[in-house]
């Protein structure tokens, strides 16, 4: 029985001794797993956020997270997959039929010396006549925005000169009319176009498409967002004579469009809207 009792006693502490020697090799080892478990969380982290700064870095259109696409719009202005800013604001008629609205209000930003244009449009003005200085071209302002008072005052001076040549006063104002727009139907009142002439020229004649001047207006208005409004040829649907100098802000967008098709505002808005 002894012997027996030896036995059971040796076998216990056998063991136990080998217990206490792969215990500690056990622990270190799940020390080692958790230690690694945790380190790899903020390298993930720190991955995911290079991604997302690489991709607005290089521009990309869509923003990555942890390698996956999570979205595909984009803001940027490269001509890419980015939505083209049409400038809805100004693409409006004003004319006989549809006059300025009694409330229409905008903030006004110099352009030209005392020449001022809607704050929305002014820098695209800016930006054009630097450029066509920069290509040897000088474009001269004579008008932007007008009061409706002033306009008023144009339209009467017209009106008394067709008078004093025998014309009724109904027949004056008319003839007026084509050339100076009623006050309420013009785009001076707005402050979206502008009349532009050749340095040192202040006659407002047909004589100004036979200039360099015009030339690159016809060029290169629409990139800026100007269009020809009175083109020769469209009297009889704009209402007003053929004007060489006057260029009208539709944005960009618009303004190639409209270039392109050979239509004038009137009709190519009526198309426009016609399609919607």
């Amino acid at each position: 029985m002894k012997s027996v009792k030896y036995i059971l006693l040796i076998s216990v502490l056998l063991l136990g001794i080998v217990f206490l020697v792969t215990m500690p090799g056990t622990m270190r080892k799940n020390k080692t797993a958790e230690t690694t478990t945790t380190s790899s969380a903020p390298q993930t982290s720190q991955q995911s956020q290079v991604s997302i700064n690489t991709s607005v870095a290089n521009g990309s259109s869509a923003i990555v997270v942890g390698g996956e696409p999570e979205s595909t719009a984009s803001s940027s202005s490269d001509g890419g997959n980015a939505e083209v800013d049409k400038n809805e604001w100004a693409f409006f008629l004003i004319n006989q039929t549809h006059p300025l609205p009694d409330n229409y209000t905008f903030e006004r930003k110099a352009v030209q010396g005392k020449f001022e244009m809607d704050s929305r449009c002014a820098d695209y003005m800016i930006n054009m006549l630097a450029d066509a200085k920069k290509d040897g071209v000088n474009l001269n302002i004579v008008s932007a925005y007008r009061s409706v008072e002033y306009q008023q005052t144009l339209l009467d001076n017209d009106t008394k000169k067709y008078e004093e040549q025998g014309y009724s006063h109904d027949e004056a104002l008319k003839m007026a009319s084509q050339a100076v727009a009623i006050p309420g139907q013009s785009e001076h009142n707005a402050g979206i176009c502008a009349d532009i002439l050749d340095a040192g020229n202040y006659s407002l004649t047909e004589d100004f498409e036979k200039t360099p001047e015009f030339k690159w207006l016809s060029e290169n208005a629409a990139k800026y967002g100007f269009i020809l409004r009175y083109p020769k040829g469209k009297e009889s649907i704009t209402g007003i004579e053929y004007e060489p100098w006057h260029y009208r802000f539709v944005g960009p967008y618009y303004a190639q469009k409209i270039k392109e098709s050979g239509l004038c505002l009137e009709e190519y808005y009526e198309k426009e809207k016609g399609n919607q």
